[in-house]
């Protein structure tokens, strides 16, 4: 007997090891396999750590834990990650396994699910991960495989991301946690759901419908698989304090066909519940909230949904003698009446009726009224509306909190009709619109935390007709600004009921506008501006007149010119202004359509700008040119710049391009390190804080350096020829070439020159190394060369006039000699012609006797 026992035990303990070891002799094939596999079947990227299988968790079951589980996109979706899950874990049937050609998979849970769902404007969505032959043939091979014998199932604390641009949806599920638990092997049993959500947040066209509400569904389905119709039992749903029951039932009837017979009502309804559908009450001490007013919110759904019908249905929600107040404050909103209806006969969408008869409220016996028809809304919505009611600001914190940080006050005025087809203002048909009213108002006043001044609208008044709107009368103070505005805004009605595009023409006028307080604090020293994402259908022309602008230390004065705005971007035509002690002309654009970086791109025209004062604004300017640091004077000049913009609004310097032609007529340089070394290489002390004359560079900017073309200009009266580069780095990359006379060159070389006389020798040097610790290198090699040269000119010249003195020497010698000959000769001659004369005139003499 003894035998016997240690034999079963031995036996109980290799069950065990068995148990426990085999599934590891196995997780790195099936690791690699599920992934291998997948991959191949999806046109997405699949990753996880590992596949897990255990016997001991849930024995005799075998659990599946598949770990990290990770599904990322590839294009147009590249870097989205679809599924980031924590845990996927499945019990497993073991004996149908082993023993049954059908794997029976008995729970699954998901463990922190975080899903991205996004939906393109062209409705490509990055879901859509499977083709669909792969789809059809998993489907098929799935039904085969699998009997979803399944009792449990759970999603624990998921995250969802939704966001369908064409649609313009976007919503926000956190925190879902959901189980059901039924016999899905059967084919009648009913499923036990549970659902909680933190925060729902949904919203369309920028508007919030719900904003972090709370939800919670606990419902009883009762379940028939044969007939595949499935019925309401226990449930109800609440969200945030409106609490929903639901009874009927769904059955799909065909391929295409679902019959609906569902009514719903909210029991408890009281006015407080529909208070707690709006956001902004929700959130602001709706513990605190009295309510008081008969309610009724109740629907029935009936008939077909398939592809071309809908079911009747018919939804209603009243509000009779509502009233509410927060304890804390004094004025009660009274006499809310609310009456609306949505129903359809049950054939197409398109006879959708959406009527509020009455909608009514009053604060301090001011009543504020509004009626609202729709018909035909999916063809060509037919609307009839009227909205009518003054609003005094100041007595808002009197019946809705909105704490000590917050100032509102003033006064609107509004008085509004519409009625007619959204296909006459898409046509642009105002004379097939009946529109009418006025928006007007007065001495409003707005401070809160996340602005930093003070808001008041003096005044300004709306009138809108269906060809235009008029705004007229606007004075607006932003702290010590001032903005007063004027003019026309034209398809408004298709701006606001149809996504046209709003156009206007205004005149702009400020007589001072600070930019400083809007800056955004980035450090202790630092202030930016964020970007602005200019809005989209809006095509706005504005003549603009300010007197002055602030912008940290930068003043613009008499600023004018017309501002654009159009297809997203701002164009800037003909804006002059004064500053920096001279005047500039931009014309140019900025945009910023994310996700794209915004971006600028400016043609200016610059005249006696004051040099210092524009390096000490312009952080482009200390990158791109370090050596202005050193100049004193002004500039003028014509030049292009554009450029990507950081976070702050300012160049990203490595996108930064310009090109341009300057002028400097006169300028003191002043502590230039480069120029004093060079002074001192050719020894010429001039050179040291001199005056610069005449300097017209013409320049590029890319790649982060600063490229200067060769130009040629004056230092202290000495000719200077320079070109090369300098890097947003601080390097320094130059070619110059100065003009040294020849005393100087002598002392340079210490050589005596004066032999050469007044002449002058060009020094090339390199200026190299960084503006704080430059380089310089001088070629003396082509100095003495030009010496040589001008020496043996000289000595050439020299012998050449030697040679011409001793030529000339010799020739008037022989001139001499030749003068005295013929002197002599003459003399000779001229002494036998008298000789000849007196010896004839003594013959005659003799003849005569005398």
């Amino acid at each position: 007997m003894k035998k016997i026992i240690i034999v079963l035990g031995i036996l109980v303990i290799i069950f065990f090891a068995v148990i426990v070891t085999l599934p590891m002799f196995f997780k790195t094939q099936i690791t690699d396999l599920v992934k291998d596999q997948a991959n191949k079947q999806i046109d997405a990227t699949l990753d996880f750590e590992e596949v897990d299988l255990s016997l001991i968790k849930n024995f005799p079951e075998l659990t599946m834990t598949i770990s990290d589980l990770l599904i990322i996109n590839e294009e147009p979706f590249a870097g989205d990650t679809l599924v980031n899950l924590k845990e996927f874990q499945a019990t497993i049937n073991l004996g149908s396994l082993v023993f049954s050609d059908q794997v029976e998979i008995a729970s699954i849970q998901l463990v922190e699910p975080r899903l991205y769902i996004r939906t393109l404007e062209d409705g490509r969505a990055n879901w859509d991960i499977v083709p669909i032959d792969t789809l059809t043939a998993e489907i098929d091979t799935a039904a085969a495989a699998y009997n979803l014998a399944i009792q449990k199932y759970s999603i624990a604390d998921c995250y969802l991301t939704y966001i369908d641009e064409a649609a313009s949806i976007t919503a926000q599920i956190d925190k879902l946690n959901h189980s059901g638990t039924g016999d899905f092997n059967q084919t009648l049993f009913t499923l036990t759901t549970q659902t909680d959500i933190s925060a729902v947040t949904v919203s369309m066209e920028g508007i919030p419908y719900l904003n972090k509400a709370e939800l919670a569904v606990k419902a009883d389905l009762g379940m028939d698989m044969d007939k595949m119709e499935f019925s309401f039992k226990e449930n109800e749903i609440n969200l945030n304090r409106l609490a929903l029951n639901f009874d009927g039932r769904v059955a799909l009837a065909d391929d295409e066909d679902i019959r609906m017979d569902i009514s719903f009502k909210a029991p408890r309804a009281d006015f407080k519940d529909i208070l707690s559908m709006i956001p902004y009450i929700y959130k602001q001490e709706f513990a605190e909230l009295t309510a008081e007013g008969q309610v009724t919110v109740a629907g029935e759904v009936e008939g077909v949904y398939n592809d071309e019908t809908v079911p009747r249905f018919d939804i209603r929600i009243s509000v009779n003698n509502g009233m509410f107040k927060y304890p804390d404050l004094p004025t009660p909103v009274e006499q809310v009446a609310i009456n609306l209806r949505i129903k359809n006969p049950g054939r197409t969408l398109d006879e959708t009726i959406v009527e509020m008869k009455k909608f009514h409220l009053e604060v301090l016996n001011e009543p504020v009224d509004m009626t609202l028809r729709v018909t035909t809304p999916i063809s060509d919505p037919f609307i009839n509306a009227h909205f009518q009611g003054n609003i005094d600001l100041s007595e808002v914190q009197n019946f809705v909190p909105l704490g000590d940080s917050i100032e509102l006050a003033g006064m609107i005025r509004s008085n509004f009709r519409f009625e007619g087809n959204m296909s006459a203002i898409e046509a642009d048909r105002p004379d097939r619109v009946a529109a009418s009213g006025a928006v007007s108002v007065s001495d409003i006043v707005y401070t809160a935390p996340d602005l930093p001044v003070k808001i008041q609208i003096k005044s300004a008044e709306l009138d809108v007709s269906p060809q235009k709107a008029m705004l007229k009368n606007l004075r607006l103070l932003m702290g010590e600004s001032d903005i007063s505005a004027g003019g026309k805004l034209e398809n408004m009605l298709g701006f606001v009921l149809s996504d046209q595009t709003l156009k206007g023409n205004l005149d702009i006028q400020s007589n001072k506008f600070d930019l400083n307080p809007w800056l955004v604090e980035e450090s202790e020293d630092t202030l930016y501006l964020e970007a602005i994402e200019l809005p989209d259908k809006i095509e706005f022309v504005m003549a603009v007149d300010f007197k002055h602008v602030i912008y940290e230390n930068l003043n613009l004065t008499n600023t004018r010119g017309k501002l654009i705005l159009k297809d997203r971007i701002l164009k800037l035509v003909g804006l002059k202004s004064n500053l920096l002690l001279g005047s500039m002309i931009a014309d140019g654009s900025y945009d910023y359509i994310p996700p794209q970086k915004p971006k600028f791109d400016f043609d200016l025209e610059l005249a006696d700008l004051n040099i210092p004062e524009m390096f000490k604004a312009f952080n482009t300017v200390q990158k791109a040119a370090p050596l202005a640091r050193h100049l004193q004077g002004d500039l003028s000049g014509k030049l292009n710049i554009s450029s990507e913009l950081g976070d702050s609004l300012m160049p990203d310097l490595q996108s930064l391009t310009s090109r341009g032609s300057l002028h400097i007529p006169k300028a003191r340089v002043e502590n230039l390190e480069a120029l004093n070394k060079l002074a001192d290489a050719v020894k010429i002390k001039e050179l040291h804080n001199p005056t610069l004359v005449d300097f017209k560079p013409s320049y590029t900017i890319e790649n982060g350096r600063f490229y200067l073309n060769e130009n040629t200009f004056k230092l202290a009266d000495y000719k200077v020829t320079a070109s090369g580069s300098n890097g947003f780095d601080k390097s320094l990359d130059y070619l110059v070439a100065i003009d040294v006379p020849t005393a100087k060159m002598g002392e340079l070389i210490g050589q005596d020159l004066s032999l050469l006389g007044e002449k002058t020798f060009v020094v090339p040097a390199t200026v190299k190394g960084t503006t704080d610790n430059p380089r310089i290198g001088l070629d003396l090699k082509s100095a003495r060369s030009q010496i040589g040269s001008q020496l043996k000119q000289t000595a050439k010249d020299e012998a050449d006039k030697k040679k011409k003195e001793l030529e000339q020497k010799a020739k008037d010698e022989l001139a001499a000699r030749k003068k005295a000959e013929e002197d002599k000769l003459k003399a000779e001659i001229e002494k036998k012609k008298k000789d000849a004369e007196k010896e004839l005139k003594d013959k005659v003499k003799g003849l005569f006797g005398r």
